[in-house]
């Protein structure tokens, strides 16, 4: 014959519950007396000894140094001494808030008006029949280019976004 499980009244629980009594271990009442009699631990020296620190003073701090501007490039044409146009340097303070007027927009400008003095000193090359320094030779990238070669990954997709959203 199977066993089949009945359901168990809910009174029945309820009686089983209230039955079970529920007892506590009694207080030790000479606990707080027992505390009171150890002996008094003296702290670790370690962390009551006082140690001396050093405060910076003006000349304790080591004046910031100056970071040595780059060598400019110059290049020799007919005996004269012309200077090459530095690179402009890729701005890292992208703020991403979509600026009207970005500082990537500054930089492609600068990008732009770079090339076109490069490429002025080329034609200087090609009139006076010079062979060309290899500083001076024309890229074959695009400024756009470029300038997105310069970004790192968050930045070229975020400036893909802006052109999108300009209509650019």
């Amino acid at each position: 014959m199977p066993l089949l499980l009945q359901p168990v009244p809910y009174r029945h629980l309820i009686n089983s519950f209230s039955r079970a009594k529920h007892t506590r271990a009694n207080n030790y009442e000479g606990w707080w007396s027992l505390i009171l009699q150890q002996p008094v631990q003296e702290p670790n020296s370690a962390f009551t000894s006082k140690v001396p620190i050093s405060v910076p003073t003006m000349d304790s701090i080591p004046l910031p140094v100056k970071a040595e501007p780059e060598p400019k490039e110059f290049v020799m044409l007919k005996g004269e001494r012309i200077q090459v146009p530095e690179k402009p340097k890729a701005p890292d303070d992208c703020c991403m808030s979509g600026c009207a007027y970005c500082v990537w927009d500054i930089y492609q400008e600068d990008m732009e008006e770079y090339q076109t003095e490069k490429a002025e000193l080329r034609q200087r090359f090609k009139d006076a029949g010079e062979p060309l320094p290899p500083s001076l030779k024309a890229p074959k990238k695009s400024i756009e280019d470029q300038i997105q070669d310069e970004m790192d990954p968050t930045m070229k997709a975020f400036y893909a976004l802006e052109k999108k959203m300009k209509g650019g």
